[in-house]
């Protein structure tokens, strides 16, 4: 069999969650997908699952006579690139990787057998659940209690034609549209809106029952908020694996904030904090606001999660504190930020893009060039504008960096490399506008929305560490950060 590919849009997406039923936000809903470990929307697992059994059955292999399937899925499918099916043995059992960016993102393993399937001694019965219409936010430890029987959406056999014909000839529709109904199981039920499909592992068995689920939650893990479901659907028997991940961080109560920043540490002080919308950059935010100064907060995707950065400041500190508006580092800055009113004191830089460890190749140039986009070519565009609109006023640039750029963790050399690129930026521009100071520190890693990892590493408080750096108790001027241990260290 040649090696296939294909590449997932977002009409894609829409017509499986049609068909599956689910419609977990992590796979619809860009915004929302912005806030969990992917960075956004992923395809779903099992689509890339089916994708490859259609494939397989285009090439004449005898779905007809799959016994068993496993597949374990160690990285997210993105949206909009090439991912590849690499058969690494084609003779039974078949054994192939699903590849993405040169990375292995599943293993697949298939078996097949000439003789019949015994039926499954505890078949699907006729009554079941409708799927909910949103994804449920279970308890992780309630889950313990959590069996059911779904039923899938009415037009799902219909669908199921339509995506995966060669694989309802060979399986009968309603076994497929019962796998389908696995990807609504867990991401819509159990765990539901905070999910991860890790894995399936399906023994293909006789049925002439309707496509239906009837699954258990078997086993929990509280240390990696790992689950296993044991499944029954038309058809097979089995079960499957996910993650429950932890909700998004929350932004800092400015209580907590302003314990940490005097109240006039930033009086009569205008801030710029580009990607302010959340994480560190609304944190900055808040820090500023609460040390008296005013600002303005972009956002390119969050709208809501920048208003509602406004409505905490606002509602704080009276009308007029904090401004939001839309950007993007690609553009122009001029046409984008010409409406903001007034002179801007302070620039704080948190534009970024997804960040992932990429296994192989060692490097990448493409990737690299759309660090450099983020934290390079962006980054000089807006402090050029922000410096002649100071007109000649002093102009303080905070431009964080992470340890990563000297520990380089495996996978991470382009993103190294392309803040080091800024770095050395930051003092060139520095070096060439007297009115210009620019702090480099060097985070460690932060919780945020992306480093909330399951199961968890240790991570900072970005409150603790930014109110280290940003005032006047923080890092003055041409001294050394304690966070940033390398030569380009500064304010």
């Amino acid at each position: 069999m040649p090696r296939i590919q294909t590449s997932f849009a977002v009409e894609d997406q829409k017509r499986f969650a049609d068909f599956s039923g689910d419609s977990n936000p992590m796979h619809m809903d860009a915004v929302a997908a912005r806030r969990t470990q992917a960075g956004g929307c992923v395809v779903h697992g099992v689509h890339g699952f089916l994708w490859i059994l259609e494939q397989l059955a285009i090439d004449g292999v005898p779905l007809a006579a799959l016994h068993s399937a496993k597949v374990s899925f160690t990285r997210f499918i993105r949206l909009d690139t090439p991912v590849s099916a690499v058969i690494r043995s084609d003779h039974v059992p078949i054994r192939l990787d699903l590849v993405q960016d040169g990375q292995p993102i599943a293993d697949i393993l298939l078996r097949f057998s000439h003789h019949a399937n015994e039926p499954c001694a505890d078949d699907v019965p006729f009554r079941a659940e409708r799927l909910p219409a949103v994804p449920l936010e279970p308890d992780f430890a309630s889950l313990r209690a959590a069996r059911g029987v779904l039923a899938p959406p009415a037009e799902a056999a219909a669908l199921a034609g339509l995506l995966f014909p060669r694989c309802v000839a060979a399986l009968g529709a309603a076994r497929v549209v019962s796998i389908g109904l696995l990807s609504s199981l867990v991401g819509m039920v159990a765990p539901g809106l905070r999910s991860i499909f890790s894995s399936l592992d399906l023994r293909f068995v006789s049925s002439d029952q309707p496509a239906r689920v009837r699954y258990a939650v078997a086993f929990l893990d509280d240390r990696f908020r790992a689950l296993r479901l044991d499944v029954t659907g038309s058809g097979f028997a089995g079960s499957v694996g996910a993650f429950m991940r932890f909700p998004p961080v929350a932004p800092p109560d400015l209580a907590k904030v302003e314990a940490k920043i005097a109240p006039d540490e930033f009086a009569g002080c205008h801030a710029l904090v580009v990607g302010g919308s959340r994480g560190l950059g609304a944190c900055a935010a808040k820090l500023f606001a609460a040390g008296g100064g005013s600002v303005a907060v972009t956002y390119r995707s969050g709208r809501s999660e920048a208003e509602l950065v406004r409505h905490d400041i606002e509602a704080r500190y009276g009308p007029g504190r904090c401004a939001i508006l839309p950007y993007d580092t690609a553009g122009e800055p001029s046409r984008q930020l010409c409406a903001l009113p007034g002179e801007f004191s302070h620039v704080y830089y948190f534009a970024t893009g997804r960040i992932d460890a990429q296994i192989e190749p060692i490097f990448d140039r493409k990737r690299l060039e759309t660090f450099v986009d983020f934290y390079v070519d962006g980054f000089d565009r807006l402090v050029r504008y922000m410096i002649a609109r100071a007109s000649g006023k002093g102009l303080h640039v905070f431009y964080p960096s992470s340890v990563f750029v000297q520990d380089r963790p495996r996978g991470m050399v382009e993103y190294a490399m392309a803040k080091a690129a800024g770095e050395i930026l930051c003092r060139e521009l520095e070096r060439r506008h007297l009115n210009l100071k620019v702090s480099l520190p060097r985070l460690p890693r932060v919780l945020t929305d992306q480093t909330a990892t399951v199961p968890p590493v240790a991570s900072a408080d970005p409150v603790e560490i930014l109110a280290a750096l940003l005032g006047r108790r923080g890092v003055a001027p041409g001294e050394a950060a304690a966070v940033a241990p390398a030569e380009f260290t500064a304010s």
